[in-house]
């Protein structure tokens, strides 16, 4: 993909490459390359590809670095600044001198030297007028705008006792003669300043004239010329150089016919020679442009008139016209012209030249329309108008109607269309995502370069057919903009060169975008961030607070803003704090308001101020002191505790004893220094043997351990609960380790499980020898009266065994697990109720009702239903025609209420108060029986409450209220 030669054919077509330094400054380079008429710029390429340059065309390189490898064998001119790079390549490349503070005429005119030696027979036009100036006796040597040498025929350097090659890029006045340099330094200097050709005397000493010296003032410096006075040759010199010269020439008879036109003139006018010669001016130039061309004519005649003989110099006018062309299209040029010489004071005509000045203006337009839409691009303030603005100005100012805009989007992978014109949606219909480095616009995105093409329809792998010529431009590093037209003109080196400069202008605006929207995002960010922050100057002043911190210092933030950051600081903190040139993160103590605030403060240098954020962590040296202080006591109760307690750390699969309290050391018979950190198996060692092996399943972190040991101490047999309580602290493993001495605890659970045994057993075997007895005295003979006294025997003794019984499920109740609890609906829990009261109730004259009213559950086992039995027992105990209800009802609390209702007595006060513990049970006061607690008990056991709802002598209502089922 390059760029088509549209130069004349006397141009030089060269690769440009460019160096690290002048990468962005590729579109000034390109731009002012355009201007240039010697050569022609086939493409723009990076100095690494220099030596893998497939194409034989000479190599034109700016870079003031020196290549990496030895430069190909291919014609090749270094641009430099750099002596040291000038003198690493001069061996093998031509070298000028320039820089991109220096003019691009003073460019051309080292460049036309570098060319003409390092190609003499590239192009036959240009090595034609070289040679023909070599073989002319006159002397003719070429000056920049700095008074150097950039050319001279063998005759100008055989006046300087030297060679050309000698002498170019040395400045004349080095090389002259004081009386050379006295003569003809003023003419230089004139035909430079005022553009005109002057002519002057150069003499060697004595006032002898040597020789007339003719200076030509041209764009890139002047041309002197000068001819020994007896030889023929200047007229046929002058006519040379006319039909040499880059510009247009005409002369004018005094009637303003053309008398004499260049090839120069023909070829911009499209006119052949013939048809000019003879001709009107007007053929080329409207009414307009004629009548404005004779008024400055006229005003040249009232000078000429007015005494000045030409001897200075040769006054000129010089016009902005637009010529017409012969297909009556009109090219912009700037018409210099001035008087042929005057026959006895009498107007002979003019003689001008003409410059197409075409490109010059195209240019000019340009960048006015490139700096009118980067202001707008500079005020848009997202990047989808920045992306409008791109694609309307490559259609309205560069007149490229194709256009279509693409951004990176990492989610797809590919270059998506974000902006496109109207012309290209009509003509090429929806565009698709491209794979980054597909076609021409991935590889623009890829390497960072323009890319131009002039056979996009031919290639294979493109989906655009309407289009011959195309241009990528990359903006910035996630933007590409694609362009193209159909006509047969391409993509010219000024309109590609300032495509570049918009490029770099648009990735600005997208890139100052880009900044204020997160610099918004920040301000929004702050403004309702919870967290304390600030900045500080450089002159450590407030310039942003948020509203936390100020409200924490007491003050609001615009009062904050510019007052000095030291002045809530403890001075020493403060000047620690600003003396470093890090992060720095310390705890301090800001001076608010309502008085010293503990805070962490985090400072990080920022645009030589600070960013800080700041943590009240008041609460959190309050938590310190309350943990420093719940510490001290556990160490105090670990120390005190009579129970041996060891604190166990696991690490590597080893068990390490960490601490000890001293009732444990006493079990080792070790002192705690000894056991201090030791492996848990030296603790073993030192205990008794049941204890090391009760405590084998502590070697390892495991679930809590909860066993027991039997021990021989010197005090006797001792029983121990064994338990473990893992943790975790800091990311390790730890356990403490308990032994709980239930020796007492044992003991007494065996006495009374001994004691009850023996008293069930004696109480039923005398009891039912008592019953014996009371039915033998009933056989017999005894005085009236005495059956009573017998049944109340019987009776007293039944109540005796009824309580032996009682006792057993009193027992087994407090012996039962409460994990066999669980919720059963009410109505399911009493109809078990029922089927047991049918079973086992034998009094036929009692009335037993049992219903739900709920359907809420009630935490249910089989003792439940033993406690509802025993109430309903207790009131026919008392009176077997009672009527006795059973219900399940909701209570106020939002739970469940069991009542046992029944119309007898009731209960004596004094016996319920000795079961909810109102009145001490001593031996003048107990109950009468343990069917009561038995009920209570079991209530207890299962989560509820007993409660005395009614007890007179219309009867008693009893109910066991258990809490709501979500609780149980």
């Amino acid at each position: 993909m390059t760029i088509r030669d549209s130069a004349s054919p006397t141009t030089v077509r060269v690769t440009v490459f460019h160096g690290p330094s002048v990468r962005d400054r590729r579109g000034e380079l390109r731009t002012g390359l355009a201007d240039l008429s010697l050569l022609s710029a086939a493409a723009f390429r990076p100095l690494a590809e220099l030596d893998e340059a497939d194409t034989p065309r000479p190599a034109l390189v700016f870079s003031d670095r020196p290549p990496a490898e030895p430069l190909p064998e291919r014609p090749t001119v270094w641009v430099t600044t750099d002596a040291a790079v000038a003198a690493a390549v001069a061996d093998a490349a031509a070298v000028v001198h320039w820089g991109f503070d220096d003019d691009w005429e003073m460019l051309e005119a080292r460049l036309d030297d570098a060319l003409a030696r390092e190609l003499p027979d590239t192009n036959p036009n240009r090595g034609t007028p070289v040679r023909a100036l070599d073989r002319l006796g006159s002397a003719v040597l070429a000056l920049d705008t700095e008074h150097r040498f950039t050319y001279l025929n063998e005759s100008a350097a055989g006046l300087f006792d030297a060679t050309p090659s000698d002498l170019v890029g040395g400045r004349i006045w080095e090389h002259a003669p004081p009386a050379v340099t006295s003569n003809l330094r003023p003419a230089v200097e004139q035909a430079l300043s005022a553009d005109d050709v002057v002519m002057t005397e150069v003499e060697l000493d004595d006032g002898v004239p040597l020789f007339e010296v003719a200076v030509y003032p041209g764009p890139d410096g002047v041309t002197l010329y000068s001819d020994d006075p007896d030889t023929s040759s200047r007229p046929s010199l002058y006519e040379y150089l006319v039909e040499t010269v880059g510009d247009a020439v005409y002369i004018l008879d005094d009637e303003g016919r053309f008398v004499f036109v260049n090839d120069a003139l023909c070829e911009m006018t499209g006119y052949e020679r013939d048809e000019l010669l003879g001709s009107s001016v007007h053929i080329i130039k409207d009414e307009e442009t004629v009548t404005e061309a004779e008024d400055a004519l006229r005003d040249l005649l009232r000078t000429r008139g007015g005494g000045a003989d030409g001897a200075d110099g040769i006054e000129i006018a010089k016009l902005d016209v637009e010529l017409v062309r012969k297909d009556d299209e009109r090219v912009p040029c700037t018409d210099r012209m001035t008087l042929r010489p005057l026959e006895d004071g009498e107007f002979t005509g003019t003689v001008g030249t003409l410059r197409d000045i075409s490109r010059q203006r195209r240019r000019q337009n340009l960048l006015n329309g490139i700096i009118e839409r980067s202001r707008t691009m500079m005020t848009a303030t997202d990047t989808e108008t920045v992306a409008e603005v791109v694609v309307s100005t490559a259609v309205d100012v560069f007149d490229l109607d194709l256009a279509a805009l693409r951004k990176y989007d990492p989610d797809a992978d590919g270059l998506v269309p974000v902006a496109t014109s109207a012309a290209a949606d009509e003509v090429l219909g929806d565009r698709p995502v491209y794979d980054t480095g597909e076609g021409p616009a991935g590889t623009a995105f890829v390497e960072g370069e323009l890319v131009v093409t002039d056979s996009l329809a031919e290639d294979a792998g493109s989906d655009v057919s309407a289009v011959d010529n195309g241009a990528y431009l990359p903006i910035g590093d996630q933007y590409v903009l694609s362009l193209g037209h159909g006509d047969d003109d391409e993509l010219d080196d000024v309109t590609l060169g300032l495509l570049e400069v918009f490029g770099e202008t648009a990735a600005a605006a997208i890139d100052r975008v880009h900044r204020e929207e997160h610099l918004r995002q920040y301000e929004a960010i702050v403004e309702a961030a919870e967290e304390m922050l600030f900045t500080v100057d450089d002159e450590q002043r407030f310039t942003l607070v948020t509203r936390p911190f100020a409200r924490m210092l007491g003050f609001d933030r615009e009062e904050l803003v510019g007052r000095h950051f030291e002045d809530f600081l403890p001075a020493e903190d403060a000047r620690h704090t600003l003396s470093s040139d890090g992060r720095v993160v310390r705890e301090t103590e800001f001076e608010g308001a309502a008085g010293p605030v503990p805070c962490r403060l985090s400072l990080t240098p920022f645009q030589g101020g600070f960013v800080g954020s700041v943590r009240d962590i008041s609460q959190l040296r309050s938590a310190q002191r309350e943990a420093s202080r719940q510490r001290r006591r556990f160490v105090e109760l670990f120390e005190t505790l009579s129970d041996p307690v060891a604190d166990v750390r696991y690490e590597n699969g080893v068990a390490t004893v960490e601490s000890i309290n001293p009732a444990f050391a006493a079990l080792c018979d070790s002192g705690t220094d000894a056991l201090q950190h030791s492996r848990f198996e030296t603790a073993q060692e030192a205990m008794p043997a049941a204890l090391a092996d009760a405590l084998d399943p502590v070697h390892s972190p495991a679930p809590s351990l909860e066993t027991t040991a039997t021990a021989q101490t010197p005090a006797g047999e001792r029983h121990y609960l064994v338990r473990t309580a893992p943790y975790e602290s800091d990311g390790t493993d730890r356990a403490f380790v308990l032994l709980t001495d239930v020796t007492e605890v044992k003991r007494r659970g065996t006495h009374l499980k001994v004691l009850h045994r023996l008293l069930r057993h004696n109480l039923r075997n005398e009891t039912a020898l008592i019953k014996g007895h009371a039915e033998q005295l009933r056989q017999l003979s005894l005085p009236a009266g005495a059956d009573d006294h017998i049944d109340q025997i019987l009776d007293a003794s039944d109540e005796l065994v009824s309580a032996s019984e009682t006792s057993r499920t009193v027992q087994r109740v407090l012996g039962f697990d409460a994990d066999d609890v669980d919720p059963l609906p009410a109505a399911e829990a009493l109809e078990r109720l029922r089927t047991d009261l049918d079973r086992q109730l034998s009094a036929p004259d009692t009335i037993v009702t049992v219903r739900a009213d709920t359907d809420d559950s009630v935490p249910f086992s089989q003792y439940l239903l033993v406690a509802l039995r025993e109430l309903v027992a207790n009131a026919v105990e008392h009176d077997p025609a009672s009527a006795v209800e059973v219900r399940a009802t909701d209570d106020s609390a939002g739970g469940v209420s069991l009542t046992v209702s029944d119309d007898g007595d009731g209960i004596p006060e004094p016996q319920w108060n000795l079961l909810t513990g109102e009145r001490e049970i001593t031996q003048l006061q107990h109950g009468d029986g343990l069917g009561l607690w038995l009920v209570k008990w079991v209530t207890d056991r299962h989560g509820g409450r007993l409660h005395l709802d009614e007890a007179d002598s219309d009867g008693t209502t009893i109910s066991l209220r258990f809490p709501a089922p979500d609780r149980l």
